[in-house]
């Protein structure tokens, strides 16, 4: 499956896009462990991160499918 990545993250990796080979349907929970797994430089954001499936945020519970659409990784934000 695929993962759009941004900001710290991206860098982190040196790309925008990562693919995880993981059985589906799983959740999301167990999709941040696979990813911790295989990109150890990912884990603060991973951990500290939200996932969204489309245009949604989704949380650990949710369930990723082969109709999930994009999976992206949107690391924290800080504003003022």
């Amino acid at each position: 499956m695929q993962v759009r990545l941004f900001a710290g993250a991206r860098e982190a990796v040196q790309t925008d896009t990562v693919e995880l080979d993981i059985d589906i349907p799983c959740t999301i929970a167990s999709f941040k462990r696979a990813m911790i797994s295989k990109w150890p430089e990912l884990e603060s954001y991973v951990n500290y991160g939200r996932f969204a499936v489309g245009t949604d945020f989704v949380d650990d519970h949710f369930v990723v499918d082969t109709e999930a659409g994009e999976l992206a990784l949107i690391p924290p934000v800080s504003g003022g």
